[in-house]
């Protein structure tokens, strides 16, 4: 297994698909020529991308040849550099994942200056890596070398670091032509499209996991696994299998489950930023993801029987930090009442309380209530809410471990709901359960978002890593 101190990430093709004048298709012809096989404005890309020349001189060559007026064709130029952006949302947390177990991570790009001008700036990019390495700005392209055959991109960088070049990967979308960037000992890995670009590769090493063989179809995968083997990533919970993936390291284990028919995947970045400093376990329940379907009807009693017995043949020992959003917030606390031993803290996201069918039946009118009662009822996973609802009211209390709960700061849209509906009274409600929640242990603590939604995972992750750091820091304490 190769272990990484450093990460370099290329930028056009790999963290952006965004291209020159990319939002104006009348001026985005105009950057053909550049990238064509042989010509004039061709023998100009290099002379440009190694600092020879400026933007500015770029654009009035293309300008010119194009017919088009100078003026509006840098302002536009300026304007595409500025709106350019990452591939996915996900990218920050995942490098600031890898950040966070001591891995350098630098973006490493042929670039001009237009791109330090321009486009960094502007995203905000020197906050999310520790270095950016240009070519412009280095006067060499990535596969330069000197007499010595050093690379004259990579070679400074890596001794300014303390670091060797077999120690560090760089990800790109191009090949390495002639294997000159290989050959300076960095282990070079080409991404393409068909094997899901730059995000599974990220996640994998946020994960801590090894790169499989380059070109090997493993790298396709975005989780880390025990092993590769696809028959082992299902657990027998009993009939049928669960889909399970563990990474990370340090005790206690946090657990996810996430809420009503999501599968594993939408608590997005914050299982691997949490593995950066603790082994993480996430799952998808019988039905969703990549589980097999379970026996219905499905309640929060069968997901904790489930889990549990997935947890021990997958060799997943307690303790746990349990972290369950929504219907995943209840089935937590189901469990952490049913296994009291296993558990040393919960995270609550915006979680179900039990009594909240019951309170919105004191609200809404006859009609309003059976229009509620269908949609509670009726879920993708075949879950029975208000068996669930009954299960855990009659749980025994929770065990007296350090709780956190996080509470949405933005209610529901009046869109979400039927027309006229009582939805700032029922968003009371849903506030006040929040409480009672926190109150469910001794010193539970509540914190209310500001920013989010009912998915506090997708508008403020840093917050709910910040909320799992807090009492898994506790649970060790």
């Amino acid at each position: 297994m190769r272990h990484y101190r450093c990460v370099f990430i290329d930028w056009h093709g790999t963290l952006s698909t965004d291209r020159l004048w990319g939002h104006h298709p009348a001026f985005a012809a105009l950057a053909a020529p550049l990238f064509a096989p042989t010509g004039d404005l061709a023998a100009l890309l290099l002379p440009w991308l190694r600092g020879a020349l400026a933007s500015e001189a770029i654009v009035r060559a293309l300008a010119e040849a194009g017919g088009v007026a100078y003026a509006s064709a840098l302002r536009e130029f300026i304007v595409g550099c500025r709106r350019m952006a990452l591939v996915s949302a996900e990218i920050p947390g995942l490098i600031a994942a890898l950040r966070g177990r001591g891995i350098t991570v630098a973006i490493a790009t042929d670039n001009a200056d237009a791109f330090m001008r321009w486009t960094v700036p502007r995203l905000g990019l020197e906050r999310l890596v520790d270095a950016i390495l240009c070519s412009s700005d280095l006067g060499a392209v990535k596969p330069d070398a000197d007499d010595r055959g050093r690379s004259l991109f990579f070679d400074a960088f890596l001794r300014r670091e303390g670091l060797g070049p077999g120690e560090s990967v760089l990800l790109d979308d191009s090949p390495d032509v002639g294997g000159r960037i290989g050959a300076f000992g960095i282990d070079y890995r080409q991404l393409t499209p068909a094997a899901g670009g730059l995000l599974p590769v990220l996640w994998r090493l946020a994960h801590g996991c090894a790169l499989p063989t380059a070109g090997h179809p493993g790298v396709m995968r975005r989780a880390c696994l025990a092993t590769t083997q696809e028959d082992r990533m299902l657990i027998d919970a009993g009939g049928h299998r669960l889909h399970l993936e563990t990474f990370g390291q340090g005790a206690p284990t946090v657990v996810f489950d996430a809420g009503l028919s999501d599968a594993a995947e939408r608590w997005g970045t914050v299982p691997a930023l949490v593995a950066a400093f603790a082994r993480v376990c996430v799952s998808d329940r019988a039905g969703l993801g990549r589980s097999e379907v379970g026996p219905l009807p499905r309640t929060s009693g069968r997901i904790v029987d489930d889990l549990h017995v997935a947890l021990a043949r997958a060799g997943v020992a307690p303790p746990y930090v349990l972290v369950g959003h929504s219907f995943g917030g209840q089935n937590m606390r189901l469990y952490a009442s049913r296994h009291p031993a296993d558990v040393v803290g919960l995270v609550l996201v915006d979680a179900q309380h039990p009594d909240l069918a019951r309170r919105f039946a004191a609200i809404l009118t006859p009609p309003e209530w059976a229009q509620f009662l269908a949609g509670y009822t009726a879920n993708r996973e075949g879950a029975d809410l208000l068996a669930s609802d009954a299960e855990m009211a009659a749980a025994a209390p929770l065990p007296p471990v350090p709780l956190v709960a996080l509470v949405r700061g933005i209610a529901p849209r009046p869109e979400d709901f039927p027309p006229a509906w009582p939805i700032a009274a029922l968003e009371v409600v849903w506030q006040e359960l929040q409480g009672r929640l926190v109150d469910s242990v001794p010193g539970g603590e509540l914190w209310r978002t500001a920013r989010s939604g009912h998915y506090i995972q997708r508008d403020e992750p840093d917050l709910v890593v910040a909320a799992i750091r807090r009492v898994v820091d506790a649970a060790r304490a």
